[in-house]
């Protein structure tokens, strides 16, 4: 970084040489970057991981969105270039675009309707990433409540995703009740999925029922149901969630 300070300072008294800089897209990248104190990553500013999700190379556009993922909450000024990548053509790079999105958490909000769209790739890690990165948005992803239910139902996402060890309707659930209130359109979903075969989705269904508030109150009796389940992670999130509920008075 202050190697390509020093160097443009060099520069500065060559206009033509730096004009001839500024006609190289990569170079241009760097001066504008600096110019506008941009943050780095790998010592390349993140202007320049985002041009590179366009080359026409996927190994290069799978890596430079790895590179975004692992600047964290950094990227938060290019997620709209990530939001794009989940639709790229290549498996890779849908799948690590969506996980990077995952990474930058609460800052990549815009993202919630490419998210949604990428619930219904077909392939299981984009659909478990998206999920996962709704997840962390919280109440961010109010817009998703539609497409997380659509993920519920879908049978494909019952089965476990490698290398997680839970499914997609797993993480939806999840991801409804870290919504919260405005999940409210999925408490019959949720109350239905008490009953599921799985104890992850029971226990997740009963955590956002939790969370969701007194609109869920109707899944009361399903809910003390699960007092008796046969796992004890199930039994303790429904004595939690019970509690929300406000049955205490």
């Amino acid at each position: 970084m202050r190697k390509l300070r020093r160097w443009l300072l060099v520069l500065t008294p060559l206009p033509l040489g730096l004009l001839a800089l500024l006609a190289i897209p990569s170079s241009r990248i760097y001066v504008v970057a600096v110019a506008r104190n941009e943050p780095f990553h790998n010592d390349r500013p993140l202007s320049y991981w985002a041009y590179r999700l366009r080359n026409d190379d996927p190994l290069i556009r799978e890596h430079a969105a790895f590179c975004l993922g692992d600047a964290g909450a950094r990227a938060k000024p290019v997620v709209s270039d990530l939001a794009l990548a989940t639709a790229d053509p290549s498996d890779e790079v849908r799948i690590t675009a969506t996980l990077a999105l995952f990474k930058i958490g609460p800052g990549a909000s815009e993202s919630v309707p490419a998210l949604c769209i990428a619930l219904t790739d077909p392939h299981p890690q984009v659909r478990m990433n998206s999920a996962l990165a709704l997840s962390s948005f919280g109440r961010e992803a109010r817009g998703a409540v539609a497409a997380l239910l659509a993920a519920m139902n879908q049978r494909d996402n019952y089965e476990i995703v490698r290398p997680f060890a839970h499914s997609v309707r797993q993480q939806s659930c999840r991801a409804l009740g870290k919504i919260g209130p405005d999940a409210h359109a999925a408490i019959p979903a949720l109350t239905d999925a008490l009953q599921d075969g799985v104890p992850g989705v029971r226990y997740n269904a009963a955590y956002a029922l939790g969370q969701i508030g007194l609109d869920a109150r109707c899944a009361l009796p399903r809910l003390k149901h699960c007092l008796e389940d046969e796992d004890f992670l199930v039994r303790e999130m429904a004595v939690e969630s019970i509690a929300l509920l406000g049955t205490a008075r």
